[in-house]
């Protein structure tokens, strides 16, 4: 039976000792946090109501104020990747998944005003999801 530690020797590298594959634990965590996070919001969506928001509603300021913080999150993760090549699938799929998000953060402060107040909440946790999702990808790719 093996020690569970490995002593090293002068010359040798860690990179022979640590695992470094972590997509399966990242992986892991991202999607269990999203389908926790849907129990809430299905609490939410029972208990919302069926009208349409209106601008002096504070929770209408907290919904702008999530939505630039969520372009700002997606923009800051893909940012650095925009200048390379998008040569491995994980690369490609947050390319388009952050466009997907901007559109969706983008697109929850006009649907507070027009449409009932759930929907732009349901969008922004999409928006959320999403920003989670290309952060793995980014994640995946750099293994």
């Amino acid at each position: 039976m093996s020690p569970p530690f490995k002593l090293l020797a002068a010359n040798q590298k860690i990179d022979n000792v640590i695992p470094q594959k972590t997509g399966p634990a990242l992986t892991t965590a991202v999607t269990l946090t999203i389908l926790a996070c849907l129990f809430p919001l299905a609490l939410a969506w029972q208990n919302s109501t069926n009208r349409q928001g209106i601008t002096s509603d504070p929770d209408f300021y907290l919904l702008i104020l999530n939505a630039l913080l969520s372009v700002l999150g997606i923009f800051t993760a893909i940012f650095p990747f925009l200048r390379k090549p998008a040569s491995s699938p994980y690369n490609r799929w947050a390319r388009g998944l952050s466009l997907l998000g901007v559109l969706a953060a983008v697109s929850t402060v006009p649907m507070y005003c027009y449409l009932p107040t759930m929907w732009s909440v349901l969008v922004a946790f999409l928006a959320q999801a999403i920003q989670s999702v290309v952060t793995l990808q980014l994640a995946l790719a750099a293994e």
